[in-house]
């Protein structure tokens, strides 16, 4: 019988160990050694032993002939960053300011309110929509800078994911859309998420974010 991954699970390797995203959930997690065995074989081909392949479905994490195949996410590798680019200064007004406050007041509020799997659902709908724009893009960079250079006169504090739906609120109004990542890290666990056009990060530093593995693009 072929499986597929559960509908809104997707996962990635961190090293040789599968790390898993339940976007109805909310929540990252790892497998026993038993259904991680059973996972192994799959997302290598295989047929699992009997009782490992047991363990693996009591988890949700795969389903007998889905639509999603056993595949990790992949993204562009991150290149370059916006934020560390030399040279590039931010040009906007006080309307900027207010505004970037406003769509940072509003993801908070989002990120509280909505399900999760909710929050994907309207990138992924207004992507869709808008048109895709290379990460070398002058227009794309502008207002990504501008968005940065005003996010920091704001008082909210620093969180991953208000901060990059913020941004990509801002750049979606003007017609432009850009990655969501999401990626993850063992020993310990954590987990960030960010904006990226092509290769090029546009809301972080790079090296805040080659130490994750991506697990989820949108």
């Amino acid at each position: 019988m072929p499986w597929s991954l559960r509908e809104q699970v997707s996962f990635c390797w961190v090293g040789d160990r599968p790390v898993f995203l339940d976007m109805r959930a909310d929540r990252y997690y790892c497998l026993r050694a038993a259904a991680e065995h059973a996972f192994r074989a799959l997302a290598g081909g295989g047929v699992p032993p009997a009782n490992d392949m047991e363990a693996l479905t009591r988890t949700g994490v795969v389903e007998p002939q889905g639509a999603a195949p056993i595949e990790p996410t992949r993204a562009p590798q991150p290149e370059s960053s916006l934020v560390d680019a030399p040279g590039d200064r931010a040009r906007f007004g006080p309307a900027v300011v207010v505004e970037v406050a406003f769509r940072l007041a509003r993801a908070r509020g989002q990120v509280v309110r909505t399900p999760f799997s909710a929050l994907i659902a309207r990138v992924r709908s207004r992507n869709a929509r808008l048109r895709a724009v290379g990460a070398g893009d002058r227009s794309l960079r502008r207002l990504a800078l501008d968005f940065s250079a005003a996010r920091r006169i704001c008082p909210h504090a620093i969180a991953c994911l208000p901060d990059a739906l913020a941004m990509l609120d801002f750049l979606g109004a003007r017609g432009f859309a850009a990655d969501l990542v999401f990626g993850v890290r063992l020993n310990p666990f954590t987990a960030h998420c960010w904006v990226q056009a092509g290769a090029e990060v546009l809301n972080d530093g790079l090296g805040a974010v080659t130490c994750f593995t991506p697990i989820l693009v949108v």
